[in-house]
């Protein structure tokens, strides 16, 4: 009877204690689940998150692409839009990538053009699926263009990625700061009458023959994310 009474105290605590240990396995184990549970909800949420940023990327790009074209001049030029994908604007080259190339009917040569008719370069070499656009700040960029105010014409050479300056300005002519230039067409694949940029400055060379201006750009060519590339001048 002592002896029953004795162990009945003991058989019960192990009875107790092996329910708390049953208790707080399974309490770890629910810890456990709910930590791998959470896990997965992290990494799901994370997933959208991403997934979530694409599609505004996406939706932003197509929204500017679409600001793009329907600023663009439509009564003489046809375009393809097209995203940059990689930018130099320092050291030898002033240079953007861009989306499109071979495959997309893209032509070295081209022009390049932002918002209503801005030119900013043209297409200098071009691959399947990419094209390089030189910038007109490019030390290696050349173009013929007029000084609309002043009805005259001159050379637009790039200056090692800082500016760009037209020479061979007649000194005959009044060019005064601020007045407007555009791209020519003379000789070139690059069409009349884009815009270019404005006189910055005006000085006469040293043989007192012809005047120099630097030019103002209306962009920042830094911060350009989409082009408009000129694929034909429509003939009316």
């Amino acid at each position: 009877m002592f002896l029953n009474s004795f162990f009945l105290p003991v058989a019960t605590f192990f009875s107790h204690g092996g329910h708390w240990a049953a208790e707080q396995r399974d309490f770890f184990f629910s810890i456990g689940g709910l930590k791998n549970k959470n896990s997965d909800l992290t990494a799901e949420n994370l997933k959208l998150k991403a997934e979530l940023a694409k599609l505004k990327v996406t939706e932003k790009e197509n929204e500017d692409l679409r600001t793009q074209m329907e600023l663009a001049p439509k009564e003489n030029f046809s375009y393809t839009a097209a995203l940059v994908l990689g930018k130099e604007i320092s050291g030898q080259r002033q240079v953007l990538v861009i989306d499109k190339g071979s495959r997309d009917n893209i032509e070295k040569g081209a022009a390049v053009v932002i918002g209503e008719g801005v030119l900013i370069g043209r297409i200098t070499e071009v691959f399947e699926k990419s094209a390089t656009v030189q910038l007109l700040i490019d030390r290696e960029s050349k173009i013929n263009v007029e000084v609309l105010e002043a009805e005259t014409q001159g050379i637009m050479n790039g200056q090692f990625g800082t500016s760009a300056k037209v020479e061979m300005l007649p000194r005959t002519e009044q060019v005064n700061r601020g007045d407007t230039i555009i791209s020519s067409g003379l000789g070139e694949t690059l069409p009349r009458g884009l815009l270019v940029g404005y006189i910055k400055e005006v000085t006469e060379t040293s043989d007192q023959l012809f005047q120099e201006a630097l030019v103002s750009f209306p962009e920042d060519f830094k911060k350009i994310k989409l082009v408009l590339v000129v694929k034909s001048v429509n003939e009316n």
